[in-house]
């Protein structure tokens, strides 16, 4: 939802350094905060998108579905069964999604 919700922030973005890891943060709603109050929330080289994800960002965002790619979810569960079905619409297979 906003920046003080993401979980584990600090050790996904360590992931950011891998050639073929790709992080992007999708924030339901902005929150203006102080830059006091911000420090180690949002950094300058996060990339944020703010909306909610449907089919159409998931074509733009992740690679074309192919044996070499996983995609890792987390949220709510109506969350979880809009990107299964939108996953799955899009030409992944189940055992490409791990939802956790």
């Amino acid at each position: 939802r906003t920046q003080h919700d993401i979980l584990l922030k600090d050790i996904i973005d360590k992931f950011k350094d891998y050639w073929n890891f790709k992080v992007t943060y999708f924030l339901s709603r902005s929150c203006v905060i102080s830059i006091e109050s911000n420090k180690g929330l949002v950094c300058y080289d996060d990339v944020v998108q703010f909306g909610r994800i449907d089919k159409t960002v998931l074509i733009n965002e992740i690679p074309s579905p192919s044996t070499s790619v996983q995609v890792l979810i987390c949220g709510t569960k109506s969350f979880d069964k809009d990107m299964i079905k939108y996953l799955l619409e899009i030409g992944y297979t189940r055992s490409q999604i791990f939802k956790f």
